[in-house]
Parts: structure tokens; sequence; C-alpha cells
């Protein structure tokens, strides 16, 4: 019996614990891969790229498998649709991998799952798709909906929303970025290193890194293994962050010596940006729900070595009486559905409902009635979200401004000349993939009168 390679055994169950036990894919990819340290840097790249494709592609992938499989895809035994899955993804999109390779490692996925009763029909459902592919007729354009859920992978509800408000050509652009690879981009804290010191650092390690062509604090790492063995990052020179967030502590724009509430902090990239631009005066005030949130900014506060930050356990709904009219500037990125980072955590798109969107859009508004009281007449607070859900975006920001003293601040001058189609008629800040080179991510800076 022929055991199944270590990088497919741990993608399996990655996607297993992902599709059938509805948990996170970053979470589970992450742990999963610390588990198994004696794996080679292309044995996880590999793992890393068949889960992310697999759950990228998933519609697609179950409508193919429709084409070939007499069994209904939900009603399959878990374990053989996990298989078939990672089995059919590999034989459209990863052409380095030989079509026997496939069929080999299924079957051996199979006998570790005690199945093998069911290779022959695994083997036969591959074969008759390997057969049969290009015979396929795919559904052409005209029922939009139906037609993106399955060139895009994408649930026909979202799609058919994103027409209506973004029109056709830039929903299509939306979704087809959606499907490429993601780009890791890093913060460097300015105050503790120049970025030149940290590009110099990541070569000497080996590791391709390029300086960011839109943000002068950004690099975009291109190659290389794990984050968290970079001396740099071991350093607290850099913090991941993608091109939103960084965008969006940026424009809090603390003043030197100020204080800075960021209530909904973790991890904490943006407290720490505050921090790093801070320059050791003033404060932030970091915080967030649980211990296990605040557990991961007091990580990242101690590896920074940042002193100017301190963390603490709040319900962001609850407003504090002791930060009353306090704050120079309060930082609300808040809980949101996440449809801007579809691209880094495609399972959020096949479990968000219209129902959650509208729960979502209320708990925003609850938060957002409770820390504008912390904001001192003059000071400014940065509405931010990683959705491109306008119910969740602009309108938010039009309820805000009719029922609170606060005025819009125009964010031109916060992006480079390059995303200047970003900044909306009110002048925030609404990012989209296919658009921007980054995740979705909306931004909107408002001022206490």
């Amino acid at each position: 019996m022929t055991k199944p390679s270590r990088s497919r055994a741990a993608a399996y169950r990655i996607l297993y614990e992902v599709l059938e036990k509805d948990a996170f894919s970053h979470i589970v990819l992450r742990d999963t891969l610390n588990q198994n340290p004696d794996m080679t840097r292309q044995e996880r790249a590999f793992a890393g790229r068949l889960v992310h494709g697999t759950l990228n592609h998933l519609l697609e992938l179950d409508w193919m498998l429709s084409r070939f499989s007499k069994m209904k895809i939900d009603k399959l035994k878990p374990a053989v649709r996990t298989v078939l899955r990672m089995s059919v993804y590999q034989i459209l999109y990863m052409d380095s991998v030989p079509d026997r390779a496939v069929l080999n490692e299924a079957a051996a996925l199979m006998d570790s799952k005690g199945l093998t009763g069911l290779k022959g029909y695994v083997n036969g459902v591959l074969r008759a798709l390997l057969r049969g592919r290009d015979t396929v007729e795919w559904p052409d354009d005209s029922d939009f909906g139906h037609y993106a859920s399955i060139r895009y992978s994408m649930p026909e509800w979202l799609a058919v929303k994103w027409e209506k408000e973004l029109g056709r050509e830039r929903t299509e652009a939306m979704l087809a970025a959606f499907l490429k690879p993601s780009q890791t981009v890093a913060r460097c804290n300015l105050s503790l290193a120049s970025r030149e010191d940290i590009l110099e650092m990541l070569a000497a390690e080996k590791v391709c890194a390029v300086a960011d062509p839109y943000i002068p604090s950004a690099i975009r790492l291109v190659e290389y293994d794990r984050i968290d063995r970079l001396k740099c990052f071991q350093k607290g020179y850099i913090q991941i962050q993608d091109t939103g967030s960084i965008l969006a502590g940026l424009a809090a724009d603390p003043p030197k010596g100020g204080y800075c509430v960021d209530c909904c902090a973790a991890p904490g990239g943006k407290s720490l940006c505050a921090a790093d631009l801070l320059g050791g005066s003033g404060f932030v005030d970091s915080r967030d729900l649980t211990a296990d949130k605040t557990a991961m900014i007091k990580e990242n506060i101690e590896r920074t070595g940042f002193t100017n930050i301190g963390v603490r356990e709040w319900d962001a709904r609850i407003a504090d009486p002791a930060l009353k009219e306090k704050a120079d500037v309060v930082i609300a990125d808040l809980p949101c559905s996440g449809l801007g980072v579809i691209g880094r955590k495609p399972e959020i798109k096949y479990r968000i409902t219209p129902g959650q969107l509208k729960e979502l859009v209320s708990l925003q508004r609850e938060i957002l009635s409770a820390v504008w009281t912390y904001v001192k007449p003059g000071g400014r607070i940065v509405y931010s979200t990683c959705t491109v859900n306008r119910a969740e975006n602009q309108d938010n920001v039009r309820w805000f401004l009719e029922q609170f003293p606060f005025k819009p601040v125009r964010q031109d001058g916060l992006l480079p000349e390059a995303m200047k189609e970003c900044i909306t008629p009110e002048g925030a800040v609404a990012m989209l993939p296919g658009q921007s080179d980054s995740d979705g991510f909306f931004i909107a800076v408002m001022e206490r009168i």
C-alpha cells in the first residue's frame, strides 16, 4: 500500500477541516505546517497552492465533477469528496503534475483513509474527466450569475449583487483578481530601521523582496519560506499587512505626543503603525474583545519593542467613560464580511449570507455609536473595513455623518497617482481587486466638529 506524499496528505487534512468542519483555511494551514516542521520548502509551497487553488475554484471543480460522476457531490462521503476536489484542481490547474501522479496520489489518499473499496470509483471519475474535459461546454455569460458561479467560483447571489452595484466589467475584473495569487506586503517600522536596511537584511537571507511601488514604508516579499524565521521580522522591523491595512494606519496620522485609540485592534498592525508614526511619543490604547485577540497584539508589541502602546480587553460596543473626548485619533477597523480578502480566504465567499451582511452593518453602527465619543473636538476617526460591500462602507459613513457631529476629510493625498481612481466622490478610499493592486479595502476619515 503506497502512502500519499506529505504535501498532499497535509493538503487533504487542511481541505477536509475547512470544507467539512468549517475551519478557517489560514489557521489550519499555519497549524498543519507548524506541526510538520520536517516538510521541505517545496512541499509546503505545493500544499499551500493546492489548498488555496482548490478552495478558490471550488464551485468550478464541483461543476466539472458533476459532468463525470453519476453520484451528486453532496451525496459522496466527505473524504471521497475532498480527494476528488483536490485531484480535479491538479488536473485542471497544475500543469507540472503528471496525470498519472494525480491518479496514484488519489488512490494512496483513499487507502490512507480506509476507503480502499472506493478507489475504483474515484479512479473511474478522474479518468473519465481526463478523457472528456476538453469536450465540456461551459456556460455562456447571458445569465451572469450562473456564468460567474462556474467561471469564477463565486456564489450567484454575490455576483449578481456586485454586477448591480459596480457594473459587469468592474465586477468581472474583481472576480478574476480574486483568483490570482495574493502578494505578501509588509510595512516597515521606520522608527526601528529604514526600508533600505530591511531590504539589505532580506537579501542577505536570500529572500527576494522589493520596495512597494505605492507606499514608501512598505515592501513586497516575492520569494520566501517562513516569515517568522526572518531576522527582520523577529526584530520587529516589519509587520505583515496588505496595502489597504497599511494605508488605514497611515490615514490615522496621529500628532506627535497624541493619544490614539484602536478599538478593534487585533492582530495589532494599525496600532503598531500608529506607535511607529508617534516615534516613541504619545500613547496608543490598543483594544479588542477577547484574551486570544489581545494576546496576538501583545505578541507583536513584544516583538517590536514599542513602549508607547498598551493593550486592554474591551467590548467596543460599550463606550468607555474614561475615554470621553480623550483621543486625537480613533482607529475603527471594525468586524466586517471580509469580502475584500476573498483572494486570501476563499472560504468566506461560500459561507457569508445576505442575513449576515445585515447583521454586520448593525454591529458596525453599534460600535461607531460608542467609540465616536472618544474623539476630542478637532480629532478624527478612521473607519475602515476589508470588504467591498457598500452597505458596510459608503452607506455606513453616510449614516454616521447624519447621526454625529463629524465632517468628512478627503483622502486624496493618501494615495499615489496610480491609485487615484480609488478615491470616491466623497473623498473616501474604496479599493477593489482588479482596480487596485491589492485586496479590497475601504477607508474613510471623519473629523469631529
